[in-house]
């Protein structure tokens, strides 16, 4: 099975944070991999979704692209479950209000403190925004419901890695019938310096 440089890291995230993960979504938010990433994912109360990016490193025209990166990421979910690469199963733990972010707690009803204070989520009818402590907007936004409630049980359940998996990040992504060709070729030429040597030293011997 082959991945791309970006669904490796993601693979690598999720298998090296599962034994101290509630889920999917702890997983992502412990290791902080959407947030370097500059995008986060926001749930409202009412089960909507929006993708937050970060101001600074994406532009209302990228759009598009950010949409693209949270369909990679969704398909690759897919994919890995589809596989039983993983396994979701029933969990009773705390469903988080950002996927991405740790230290997001709800402050009012309609806003999310961020990091002690430090920034702000506003999720009110009236308007979204992701403000410093100043009141200066930092991130921007779009609506991903449609695209993400499908999905939203593979991010809230718990779930288990299968060794296939394990082994395939272990081996770096190198499935068995890579290691065996590599084995093999290392052999082969491991065969070919030793014929080489023994010919010359019969060649020197000789002389």
């Amino acid at each position: 099975m082959r991945f791309t440089k970006t669904e490796k890291t993601y693979i690598k995230t999720i298998v090296k944070y599962s034994a101290n993960a509630n889920s999917l979504a702890d997983a992502i938010n412990k290791s902080g991999i959407l947030e370097k990433r500059g995008w986060n994912i926001v749930r409202t109360d009412d089960r909507k979704y929006y993708l937050f990016f970060r101001q600074d490193k994406y532009s209302y025209e990228d759009e598009r692209l950010l949409m693209g990166e949270l369909a990679e990421l969704l398909a690759l979910l897919d994919k890995l479950y589809n596989e039983r690469l993983l396994i979701a199963f029933p969990s009773s733990c705390n469903t988080p209000l950002v996927i991405g972010k740790e230290n997001v707690k709800s402050s009012r009803l309609d806003s999310y403190s961020v990091d002690n204070g430090k920034e702000y989520i506003v999720l009110s009818q009236y308007g979204l925004g992701w403000y410093s402590k100043n009141k200066e907007s930092i991130y921007g936004w779009c609506d991903c419901t449609d695209m993400f409630l499908s999905h939203e049980r593979m991010f809230f359940s718990a779930y288990y890695v299968s060794q296939e998996l394990r082994d395939l990040v272990k081996h770096n992504f190198k499935s068995e019938e890579d290691i065996r060709f590599i084995k093999q070729q290392w052999v082969t030429w491991i065969s070919i310096i030793v014929a080489l040597v023994i010919g010359l030293l019969g060649i020197y011997i000789k002389k």
